[in-house]
């Protein structure tokens, strides 16, 4: 297939008022080449636009894919730099380290907390078109690692909308997937190579068109959330329960938030995270203090050892041993918290080796 120039066009567009769905879609590791196999089936005869959320870790890499995006499909794809007004036929990228949203008519960006550990955010995407968009939204979750996603696509599902999934045996990393479908029953459990006529039977065949659904009050309020990038904590009451669990971001109370089967604790700043994600940052957090503890100490042994030499020299034997005393003990303390930094470091190969 011909590369096309990224802005390119070969005729106009219509608004997304006139859209009756759009697509959302999300992935992380190894997402690279499975959304090149799936922009490949997307057609101007797909009535709709698409949203893609990658985890990018740079601005050179968010525009290496969206060239890479842009040189297998007809359609126009752009990175989303500033809001727009949401046409059909077009394909949105997510940018390096900014949230992308949607409303009725707009895709715009945010800066507001990574949730799950990541910005852009599936989930952030996710639940704007779950909630601006009910029955006409349809998420996919690709390949990945952890379970971003989860409360997006649960959102999705639960104000009327449809899911898709590739299936976890074809992924090459099949945690998001299995997250997914761990979680609810998605309507399509497919090879990315089926998802384009996946698609194109939920907007086609009106026999399977849901009922719309009446879009649930928290799927609402997290979504007013996310454009403000910030809420308040009678807010976050109405979400959920306070529980004793700190931000191990900002340090603030976080809230217990049970939806659709899914347990989620989150900050009154925006921080998010699923139990497993809160693990993660909580055993990082843990493992950064120690790391402090022990420089701390390092920094303590040497003045004890510079404070033992000097008390030699002038001859105070009795101070001159209680200094080294003190660095004795320091000494085995470090030991210890050098075999604890160890420890951590062999779990979180276990963590990840769990998660693949």
């Amino acid at each position: 297939m011909p590369s096309r120039s990224v802005n390119q066009k070969n005729k106009p567009t219509q608004k997304i008022k006139e859209l009756p769905y759009i697509v959302v879609i999300g992935t992380s590791a190894g997402g690279n080449e499975i959304l090149v196999q799936l922009v490949k089936q997307f057609t101007e005869e797909i009535n709709a636009a698409f949203f893609i959320v990658m985890h990018i870790g740079a601005n050179e890499i968010d525009e290496l894919l969206l060239g890479r995006l842009q040189q297998n499909t007809d359609l126009p794809c752009q990175l989303v730099k500033s809001a727009l007004v949401i046409e059909t036929g077009n394909i949105y990228l997510a940018p390096a380290n900014s949230h992308m949203l949607v409303d009725q008519n707009r895709v715009f960006l945010t800066h507001g907390p990574p949730e799950n550990l990541f910005r852009p955010s599936i989930d952030v995407l996710f639940r704007t078109a779950a909630a601006s968009f009910d029955s006409r939204a349809i998420g996919i979750i690709l390949t990945g690692l952890l379970n971003d996603g989860c409360a997006g696509m649960s959102a999705i599902q639960r104000s009327g909308g449809y899911c898709i999934v590739q299936d976890p045996k074809e992924a090459p990393f099949s945690d998001m997937p299995n997250a997914i479908i761990n979680l609810i029953k998605p309507d399509f459990i497919i090879s990315v190579n089926k998802m384009g006529k996946a698609i194109k039977s939920v907007i086609s065949n009106q026999k399977k068109a849901k009922k719309d659904m009446r879009i649930p009050p928290d799927v609402a309020l997290e979504a007013k959330l996310a454009q403000r990038a910030v809420s308040s904590m009678e807010e976050l009451d109405e979400l959920g329960k306070k529980s004793f669990f700190g931000c191990p971001d900002c340090g603030g109370s976080m809230w217990n938030i049970s939806q659709g089967g899914l347990e989620r604790y989150r900050c009154h700043i925006g921080h998010s995270y699923t139990e497993k994600e809160l693990l993660i940052s909580q055993t990082k957090a843990l493992e950064d203090t120690f790391w402090v503890a022990l420089r701390l100490m390092e920094e303590k042994m040497y003045l004890t050892k510079k404070m033992e030499l000097n008390f030699q020299k002038k001859g105070h034997q009795r101070l001159a041993d209680k200094y080294k005393e003190r660095t004795g003990h320091l000494d085995k303390h470090m030991k210890r918290l050098r075999q604890l930094l160890n420890s951590f470091e062999n779990n979180s190969v276990v963590e990840e080796e769990e998660t693949q």
